[in-house]
């Protein structure tokens, strides 16, 4: 039981709103929130990333991904990381200490649609992440003090 701090009337609230899955495709997004959440098996943790989108025909949606970046699975992990290195590479970062580096940045979000089961309804994936085309970015290896492999030419002396 749990008792409530007050009488709860149910006709002074709104009903909760139904989000259908957004259709398939590519959208411009900007990364909302995140946060490390150990998972319910207490064997990891996993960085919950909220994207909302920033377009007109669905501005305000909000979309999540999880990534198992500590699990007992290492595919789990791996998969986690390629995401992550993916999500960094679209915002134009090449070296992050907190995901709150990647607060308020933009790119798109290539997502798919998951049918319907008889336990969940029809709900979005999230397959991809690339940068936004025309939006200027860091050169990443100059930004992560890599030196950048110089171009040779190839020159022939005849005899």
């Amino acid at each position: 039981m749990a008792k409530l701090p007050s009488n709860f009337r149910a006709d002074e609230h709104d009903e909760k709103m139904d989000f259908p899955a957004l259709p398939a495709g590519e959208y411009q997004a900007r990364i909302k929130s995140s946060e490390m959440i150990e998972n319910s098996k207490k064997t990891g943790s996993y960085v919950k990333f909220i994207f909302e989108i920033i377009e007109e025909k669905f501005g305000g949606r909000l979309l999540f991904a999880n990534l198992n970046l500590v699990h007992t699975n290492p595919t789990a992990v791996e998969i986690a990381e390629k995401d992550l290195a993916a999500i960094c590479r679209a915002c134009g970062k090449v070296s992050i200490d907190d995901t709150d580096e990647l607060h308020g940045e933009e790119l798109i979000l290539k997502i798919t649609v998951r049918a319907a089961t008889s336990a969940f309804a029809e709900s979005n994936d999230i397959k991809n992440y690339k940068a936004i085309p025309g939006i200027a970015r860091p050169n990443t290896k100059a930004s992560a003090g890599i030196p950048e492999k110089k171009k040779t030419r190839r020159v022939s002396f005849d005899d």
